[in-house]
């Protein structure tokens, strides 16, 4: 999959190639800079196995200016039914094997320790969106997550910026302002009755725009994923602007840290399941100490551009020693 497989179109033109050509072709062949071209050729034009997105997905540049004007891009079929077929085994197959007291929505960080849930981290179908979206060809993983609402058990979760849990410096900056893209793909198609998601634009929550939102209370405890000690007050917000996210298998949207966002439980019979990224520009910094106690030490991947590295960090750590920590209650907001 990804950089190391090869689909068959019968033609022997097609031969293997290595893992850093492949590497090289994509990011010969990715548009450079905000405002390239989204289209993703094909591997029998491109050399890599990849994706093909769908027609009505919005150029890189569309996607940019609607990130910038509303917090949140819906970005159309990310990975083709043929791919969704081995994320879903990746993703699916962390929630199955899972420790008995880790939770199916708390998943957090195995692209640290797991080979397979890197290459997905790095797939280049959501690189070039996340460079678009945050402006840079640098770009490094913050974190990533598999929040998996099963059937009749997931849970409600409130509205709230994710930029209240993040102590983010982006890069020439000296303040704590979390720029992030967090891809939010749907592993399972996404309705009514499985736990969808509510997103205010910036328009519908001009208080959020790119800034913090009064919260409910700033007390209490942040363990667990249901226990959001910063939600926003529903009170401030006009719940009957809100978007709601229902996406097909394979869609995706990427939303903004400050953008004020909740989901319904799960109370269908259908499993809702999501993987999740969080971009940021390489050189942001974590202030450490603050905000879910983030060490000094806690690890910023680059995944394109400067520094990128082509492998997980640290595959010799259990694979799921990435979802316990003291930093880990901020992250699963």
């Amino acid at each position: 999959f990804l950089f190391t497989s090869l689909r068959s179109h019968g033609d022997e033109r097609h031969q293997r190639t290595t893992e850093d050509e492949r590497l090289r072709d994509t990011q010969r062949t990715r548009p450079k800079g905000p405002t390239g071209n989204d289209v993703v050729t094909t591997m029998s034009e491109q050399g890599f196995y990849g994706s093909v997105l769908a027609a009505a997905a919005p150029t890189l540049e569309e996607a940019a200016k609607r990130f910038e004007r509303d917090g949140f891009a819906f970005v159309g079929q990310v990975f083709d039914q043929d791919d969704m077929a081995h994320v879903e085994k990746v993703v699916v197959g962390k929630v199955q094997g899972r420790p008995d007291q880790l939770p199916p929505e708390d998943i957090m960080n195995l692209h640290l320790t797991d080979p397979d849930v890197f290459q997905l981290c790095r797939h280049p179908n959501v690189l070039r969106f996340a460079s678009a979206i945050l402006g840079t060809d640098d770009v490094s993983i913050f974190t990533s997550r598999i929040l998996c609402k099963m059937p009749g058990t997931g849970k409600e979760i409130p509205w709230h910026q994710d930029s209240n849990y993040w102590p983010l410096v982006p890069p020439g900056e000296t303040e704590i302002a979390p720029k992030v893209a967090s891809i939010w793909l749907a592993v399972d198609d996404v309705r009514e009755d499985n736990g969808p998601m509510q997103l205010m634009s910036f328009d519908a929550a001009p208080q959020s725009r790119n800034k913090p939102v009064e919260v409910l209370n700033a007390g209490g405890s942040t363990d667990g994923f249901n226990n959001f000690n910063l939600s926003v007050d529903p009170k401030t917000l006009d719940a009957e602007k809100a978007t709601w996210v229902h996406l097909d298998r394979g869609h995706a949207e990427f939303h903004s840290s400050w953008t004020v966002h909740r989901s319904n439980p799960n109370t269908g019979s259908r499993r809702r399941c999501a993987w999740i990224v969080r971009y940021v520009p390489t050189g942001t910094k974590v202030v450490p100490g603050v905000r879910g106690s983030f060490p000094a030490d806690y690890e910023l991947i680059p995944v394109l551009g400067k520094g990128a590295v082509e492998k997980a960090p640290h595959p010799e750590r259990d694979t799921y020693a990435p979802c316990f920590g003291e930093a880990i209650a901020a992250l699963k907001k």
